[in-house]
């Protein structure tokens, strides 16, 4: 996500000194987030608000689905889930009435946007829905009556980067004073930093993003005044292409149900790995209030620790649930991202897949840790995969302060950690006793 070896390098995003990690080049990735001090099992290591925030606009009614459900005990949730709506600036999923009681609301002016509240809704015109952009969403009824979907969310991202380039639309959380920086053109300048691989996404993506970038160029012109300056055709799929390729999908309770997709430049210097050493968060749903979450947006994305990190070492995530197999996994990376990953862990599960559980893969150790590159790889999984039917989550490390709360507050955590986990997707926790009697239940059954 952060850069691949195709890409030019387009400058970096700054780093917050108080982070624990620099971008730095990566052999065989072009750059990525390395330590610079030892980071211990369960810290924060990144927590940042997007600059561009797309909501999805599904088809039919409710949140975008996918049409292959898992099965388990989630579904019936699932279902609940998506049959509601995501607000469009705070991304928490409500029915027609919030929290508190009070009426949910729909732009009057584009009929588009919908709020779950009247401050939502006012942040969201000072933000990335300024008045100009809604009048171009409210002209497409008459002038573009088939842009729906996909294309509307394509569109709607190019018409934010269009106003954050001329000044008339600030990034996500400015209203607020929690997005690093105010300035509409100095985040344009950020995203124009993410790295792009035309090539690797182009049998995938490329028709889609031209066509998109084609209908960017005629909205402007027959929406916006004569003489509007616009983004070039090539610039405007370059811009989908970085959304594509840095942009983080923002679900709801299940991976299944998509809420939008949001363009965090400084979270995306975090590469790609199927054994990752970090895990991303979002408390959207979970943790709603900044209170809740010890003054943070409820917006924000964390990326913590699941493993102790040493100096030197490159930070890394999965951008596929990790329990996914190697073939679904190399299929996801190779179309959205253009990685074609030859890990340890996919040559193994290759190895395995093809050895049909040939038991002569487990008398090869691992020189380090003395045990077999298979049985280091079932104990990962059985640590980290959520355990919960129907759930492709991570388990993360839970911490929390002296009053019980979370801490998601970047840096190093004083005293002792405690061992149990938590999903980062549907948060039900599991000790480090449960963790411990899984695997003697699996090393009985092997």
């Amino acid at each position: 996500m952060a850069t691949s070896s195709a890409a030019p390098m387009a400058g970096n995003p700054k780093i917050p000194e108080t982070w624990p990690w620099a971008i730095a080049p990566v052999e065989g990735k072009g750059r990525g987030a390395v330590a610079k001090r030892d980071i211990r099992c369960g810290e924060v290591v990144a927590a940042d608000v997007p600059l561009t925030l797309v909501p999805t606009f599904a088809t039919d009614d409710g949140l975008e689905e996918d049409q292959e459900d898992d099965e388990g005990s989630h579904d019936e949730e699932m279902a609940g889930e998506t049959a509601k709506k995501a607000c469009h600036r705070c991304m928490r999923v409500v029915d027609d009435v919030n929290a508190e009681g009070e009426p949910c609301i729909t732009c009057e002016s584009c009929s588009l946007a919908f709020y779950c509240s009247a401050s939502c809704k006012a942040m969201h015109k000072a933000e990335l829905h300024p008045e100009p952009l809604c009048r171009v969403l409210a002209s497409l009824e008459l002038l573009f009556p088939d842009v729906a979907g996909t294309k509307l969310e394509h569109l709607i991202l190019l018409l934010q980067c269009h106003f954050l380039k001329k000044g008339a639309a600030r990034p996500f959380g400015s209203a607020e004073n929690v997005s690093y920086t105010a300035d509409g053109a100095a985040s344009y300048a950020d995203v124009l930093k993410l790295c792009e691989d035309p090539a690797a996404i182009e049998a995938a993506w490329g028709a889609e993003f031209r066509e998109a970038a084609d209908l960017y160029q005629e909205v402007v012109k027959k929406c916006l005044p004569a003489g509007e300056d616009r983004i070039a055709a090539g610039d405007a799929a370059g811009l989908l292409r970085r959304d594509a390729q840095n942009g983080f999908a923002l679900t709801g309770k299940t991976h299944h149900s998509m809420k939008g997709t949001a363009v965090c430049p400084r979270l995306s210097m975090l590469n790609h790995a199927c054994m990752p050493n970090c895990a991303r968060i979002d408390y959207i749903d979970h943790a709603p209030t900044s209170e809740a979450l010890g003054g943070q947006h409820p917006t924000t994305t964390f990326f913590r620790a699941i493993q102790p990190i040493p100096a030197g070492t490159e930070l890394t995530f999965s951008y596929t649930p990790i329990n996914y197999r190697a073939e679904e996994r190399g299929e996801h990376l190779l179309e959205t991202y253009g990685i074609v990953c030859s890990c340890s862990r996919c040559v193994l599960e290759r190895q395995m897949e093809e050895m049909d559980g040939d038991e002569g893969m487990e008398e090869d150790c691992d020189e380090e840790h003395g045990v077999s590159p298979a049985a280091l790889y079932n104990v990962f999984i059985t640590r980290f995969v959520c355990p919960q039917p129907g759930c492709s989550g991570t388990l993360v490390p839970v911490c929390r302060t002296l009053d019980g709360s979370r801490r998601v507050q970047i840096g190093d955590i004083p005293g002792a950690l405690s061992p149990d986990m938590e999903c980062n997707n549907c948060f039900q926790p599991r000790s480090e006793e449960e963790f411990e009697r899984q695997m003697m239940e699996d090393m009985c059954c092997s």
